[in-house]
């Protein structure tokens, strides 16, 4: 089974945090999670099956013009992609 992940959005109010689910393979599967991008936000990425909010061990972040692009552990293309 593949390994879930949150990204987690802070905008900086509490009423506007938002949690997202990503999945490792999704972009292989051509499913990436597809995030617009906010001024101002902070982007957290949690291992969903860790404790105390750890992030993933393993991670891949490449820029691909404006967007950036992140790839779990051996994963080849993006699995979740921030764009702008």
């Amino acid at each position: 089974m593949a390994q879930q992940f949150k990204v987690i959005i802070n905008t900086g109010k509490t009423e506007d945090a938002q949690t997202l689910l990503a999945e490792q393979g999704a972009g292989q599967r051509g499913r990436p999670l597809i995030i617009k991008a906010k001024a101002g936000a902070k982007y957290q990425l949690v291992e969903s099956a860790k404790p105390n909010n750890l992030a993933p061990d393993n991670i891949k972040a490449k820029r691909v013009g404006k967007h950036l692009h992140l790839m779990f552990e051996t994963d080849t293309v993006a699995d979740v992609i921030i764009e702008d």
